[in-house]
């Protein structure tokens, strides 16, 4: 069998359309980036260091007055400070900081 040999007629264009893909593709990456970091920079945090029986659910219960995110249930915070924080298997210690986001 014969090998078939790739022939690109016009290679400037080919690199043209590379390019421009690039360009894009950049673009994107950048705005998502932009828009991540400055979601991140209008939230405001409250912290709090865990004491003796703490729970999550008691920290955010505690601090329910300052908190003005706009949800409809307890749990849906509770969630969000553990996604905040990276717990793992709600498992928290004694000194450990948590940053409780308010706004």
């Amino acid at each position: 069998m014969k090998k078939k040999k790739i022939v690109i007629k016009h290679k400037f264009r080919l690199l043209s359309i590379i390019f421009v893909l690039a360009l894009l593709n950049m673009g994107l990456i950048t705005y998502s980036v932009e828009d991540h970091v400055k979601a991140d920079s209008e939230t405001e945090y409250l912290t709090v260091f865990v004491e003796q029986n703490d729970t999550v659910w008691k920290i955010v219960d505690r601090n329910l007055d300052l908190i003005e995110i706009n949800y409809r249930d307890i749990r849906d915070i509770v969630s969000l400070v553990v996604e905040v924080n990276n717990i793992e298997n709600g498992i928290i210690v004694p000194g450990q900081s948590l940053l409780i986001p308010l706004k």
